[in-house]
């Protein structure tokens, strides 16, 4: 019994060792290496740009008014204008503009050419709320800006009285404004779809100061020498023009709801010619800014309100003059040409200017 037991575990043993050995000589298949083939990177298209189209022109919503009286229909908002037609006291209008001193509405007008036509502010009821954009006036090139007619003025060929006279400004008359001569004193704009010349004297300008300097004039003509300057250095004292306290030059409102800026050309010598100028004007809710500039001799600006002087300001020409009138009411400035121990003229532009 016992060598049973030790036959059976041999066996056993050896079966076990065949087993092992069976094991160990399974040979183990080694994995290839595979080398992978890295493509190149495809770079990201770059996004194209796309232009945007431009954002169209707000379309203006009619404002409805009411004519207080007989109107023509003109087609620019002047009375030089061509005549479109006539409106009846109480017509009904559907106002889509106005120019930007507010004195002239662009309304529909189905007779006209264009579908359109300007009639004059002043006549026109509107609701106090309404809101009117602002168009733009003139030929549409962009090279002007708008001037307004303060008082009846002679549209002439070239920049001097001595031109022909092409034709004639009310007061209100809106206008685009070209350039200016070299003085100042005069300003080209458009009329009658041509070119005129204008005193600036008589012109309400939106910057006036960034207008080009124009250089041409009536063929086979000369250009007048304006009455401050000097030939050859002789003395050529100012035009008298009559105005006095009692009988300004002009008179205009300022206002930041109204007429916000307005400009005035003059000239004055000493100690002959026109001495001095006055301009009349009245602030009604907010303070303005005086600002002089001018060529040639020193001048004196006096602010009367009144009947006394309230301030006094001197300069030379080659500086800007400038200071703050705050009261509101009606005033006038005195532009006078200071005494020297030589004859002396000044041409000078006076801008009055609303601040908020």
């Amino acid at each position: 019994m016992h060598r049973k037991l030790l036959s059976l575990l041999f066996f056993g043993i050896l079966f076990l060792a065949g087993c092992r050995a069976d094991i160990e000589e399974t040979p183990q298949i080694a994995t290839p290496d595979f080398v992978t083939a890295t493509l190149p990177s495809t770079p990201t298209p770059k996004p194209t740009s796309t232009a945007i189209p431009p954002s169209p022109a707000p379309t203006p919503v009619p404002v409805e008014g009411t004519t207080t009286a007989e109107l023509n229909v003109r087609s620019e908002p002047s009375t030089a204008g061509e005549n479109l037609g006539t409106l009846a006291p109480f017509s009904k209008v559907q106002i889509i503009g106005r120019d930007s001193f507010g004195a002239w509405y662009l309304i529909v007008q189905a007779e006209a050419p264009a579908g359109q036509g300007w009639i004059n502010a002043k006549y026109v009821q509107v609701e106090p709320s309404a809101e009117i954009m602002v168009v733009e006036v003139g030929s549409g090139s962009g090279s002007g800006v708008s001037g307004l007619a303060i008082l009846p003025i002679n549209v002439r060929r070239g920049p001097g009285t001595d031109y022909e006279s092409l034709g004639k400004l009310s007061p209100d008359d809106v206008v685009t404004v070209r350039g200016r001569d070299s003085s100042g004193a005069w300003l080209e704009i458009e009329f009658k779809g041509g070119a005129g010349w204008v005193s600036a004297e008589f012109m309400q300008v939106e910057d006036a100061d960034f207008l080009p300097v124009r250089t041409e004039q009536a063929a086979g003509e000369e250009t007048e020498v304006p009455a401050t300057q000097t030939t050859g250095g002789e003395f050529i004292p100012a035009v008298m023009d009559g105005d006095s306290m009692q009988s300004p030059s002009v008179a205009v409102v300022i206002s930041s709801a109204d007429v916000q800026t307005f400009q005035f050309s003059g000239s004055v010598s000493a100690p002959t010619g026109d001495g001095e100028d006055w301009i009349q004007f009245e602030l009604m809710g907010d303070p303005a800014l005086v600002e002089v500039k001018c060529t040639g001799g020193a001048v004196e600006i006096m602010l009367h309100k009144d009947g006394r002087v309230t301030s006094e300001h001197k300069t030379p020409c080659n500086q800007t003059m400038q200071f703050v009138v705050w009261e509101n009411g009606m005033m006038k400035l005195q532009v006078r040409s200071l005494p020297d121990e030589r004859p002396q003229s000044t041409n000078y532009t006076l801008k009055l200017k609303a601040i908020r």
